[in-house]
């Protein structure tokens, strides 16, 4: 039986993203205070606090981590989609957690983005000229990013575990 490139493109998505997120932990290891730390700052103030604890190495691994980033973000935002989509074909009667899910990553990849380019600006020359707003957006972008992210993990965790139940009837 001839598999589609579809019926590929989840898994491969998803492998993809696994390495990708490594590869992001790996290039920003030696980066204190972490990269998370500068993503949940909400104001200009707490971005450049971080952005001077940083050291010039630090600061170039952040800059280099930007394009990974931005393919982790298609690949884990396509795994998402498809894997969520797979999945709520499957349930008999899906809930709006189940309805929701195939949505959750692709979200978190779009406020990915948004977070991504304003600390691209935040990080050049031109960040005199940002609006303080523009760290809020960048800290509440992140934060949802986070909160969509750790809400598909227990969709799926939940999806698990009612699958083991109804396989295993006690």
């Amino acid at each position: 039986m001839k598999l589609s490139l579809r019926q590929h493109l989840g898994p491969i998505s998803a492998l993809l993203a696994v390495l990708l997120f490594i590869d992001l932990v790996w290039m920003t290891r030696d980066v204190v205070p972490s990269v998370v730390r500068a993503q949940l700052s909400f104001s200009r103030s707490g971005f450049e606090a971080v952005l001077a604890r940083w050291s010039p190495l630090a600061l170039q691994q952040v800059r280099d981590h930007f394009p990974i980033d931005f393919a982790f973000v298609l690949c884990f935002s396509t795994a998402g989609l498809l894997y969520g989509r797979r999945w709520l074909g499957q349930e008999p009667r899906p809930d709006i957690g189940a309805r929701l899910l195939p949505w959750l990553l692709p979200a978190a990849g779009g406020l990915d983005v948004i977070e991504n380019v304003l600390h691209l600006r935040f990080l050049s020359p031109a960040a005199s000229a940002m609006p303080d707003e523009a760290y809020t957006l960048a800290g509440v972008a992140a934060s949802c990013k986070w909160t969509l992210a750790l809400l598909f993990l227990i969709l799926c965790l939940r999806r698990w575990i009612r699958r083991r139940r109804s396989l295993n009837p006690s």
